[in-house]
């Protein structure tokens, strides 16, 4: 399910949530398999804030594609922009994003693996307005990283989503 919805999103991305005068170019590229165009296009966009700009690099760096190798560090960097950004009331790319964040923590890809924070990721993509296969992909995620804490991760994890909640910024989760 989670690489379906990923791959749904990314589809929808390259065609609808880029800038008009990026958007063929970027749409093309992918046709023809030109990922490092596609990186070119991207990276300024994402550089400037936009959301999904900052997921599909992300997207790009953890799976790589030809001409872009895999790097997993540069994915948790674009993924955790977007998720930065996404702001709780949304149901964007940055809650894609959290979940992304909350999938690489918990297997501890490109980061030390994390269960408080792959915990804390999941559930604030879960609870921010996600619709309703991620939101069960999210739930699922953090109940796994839950139920492989001790008592004292488990309190920290649960603090840490709550501040993040009462604070209503990505901001304060980044860390």
């Amino acid at each position: 399910m989670k690489n379906l919805l990923t791959c749904a999103f990314f589809a929808l991305s390259l065609l609808v949530a880029v800038p008009v005068v990026a958007q063929d170019g970027v749409a093309e590229a992918a046709r023809r398999g030109d990922w490092v165009t596609v990186v070119r296009i991207w990276k300024p966009l994402a550089e400037q804030g936009d959301l999904v700009s900052q997921y599909n690099l992300g997207q790009l760096y953890r799976e790589g594609r030809p001409g872009v190798r895999q790097n997993l560090r540069a994915a948790v960097k674009w993924y955790r922009k977007a998720a930065e950004n996404e702001r709780l009331d949304g149901s964007g790319a940055g809650l894609f994003a959290r979940h992304s964040l909350g999938l690489m923590y918990g297997q501890g890809e490109g980061v030390s693996q994390s269960d408080v924070f792959a915990y804390m990721w999941c559930s604030l993509a879960a609870l921010g307005g996600a619709p309703p296969a991620l939101r069960a992909d999210a739930e699922e995620c953090a109940d796994i990283a839950l139920s492989r804490m001790t008592p004292a991760d488990r309190s920290l994890a649960k603090h840490l989503v709550k501040e993040c909640l009462v604070r209503n910024e990505g901001e304060t989760c980044a860390r």
